[in-house]
């Protein structure tokens, strides 16, 4: 295969030098493409959900957390690497097993928001509760960073918006999240 490679993509010097200078380019496209997801995603998600924060953190991960609360300090909503939507909490500073009392009363209202089956993680070191793995309606199958990356702003934040609208929009998810963040706090 790679021979193949070799002789009809890059029969001459010419297109092997063109190769080479676009692959330089690849650090300074993923910039620009994550710097545009994060300015598109943002003010869509201004215009649309009043009631929640959005905080960007390196590449694609993005978390949101109730307004009236603090990151890091609040039960949050997080989007790792534009792949898993997870539930985390600081676990120093919440009692984890309330947080999940609470949660799985709720957690067919979650299931039924976010389309997906929800098992937690009984991990006590993790802070993450559970993990939803995201299904996209892209053109292309995407299966790593480098490919969703592409789609920084061609369509993947408009996805996101699609994904999280049925969570962030309904007013128990929302209340669910003030009640943890008002009732699980290990020092009130």
């Amino acid at each position: 295969m790679i021979d193949r490679i070799a002789k009809e993509v890059f029969p001459d010097f010419e297109k092997w030098d063109a190769f080479i200078e676009l692959n330089e380019q690849k650090v300074n496209l993923q910039n620009y493409w994550i710097k545009e997801y994060q300015r598109i995603l943002k003010e869509k998600f201004q215009d649309e959900f009043l009631d929640w924060n959005i905080h960007f953190e390196n590449n694609l991960n993005v978390f949101f957390y109730p307004i009236g609360y603090s990151e890091r300090k609040s039960l949050e909503i997080w989007l790792e690497n534009g792949f898993q939507l997870s539930f985390w909490i600081n676990r120093e500073l919440f009692d984890a097993e309330r947080v999940k009392k609470l949660i799985k009363i709720e957690l067919p209202l979650i299931e039924m928001a976010s389309n997906e089956i929800i098992s937690f993680n009984d991990n006590l070191f993790d802070p993450y509760l559970f993990r939803i793995q995201l299904k996209y309606n892209l053109p292309a199958y995407i299966s790593d960073f480098n490919r969703l990356i592409y789609f920084a702003d061609k369509g993947l934040p408009e996805e996101i918006i699609r994904i999280i609208r049925p969570i962030l929009k309904n007013e128990r998810i929302l209340q669910l999240f003030k009640n943890i963040n008002d009732q699980c706090l290990k020092i009130n």
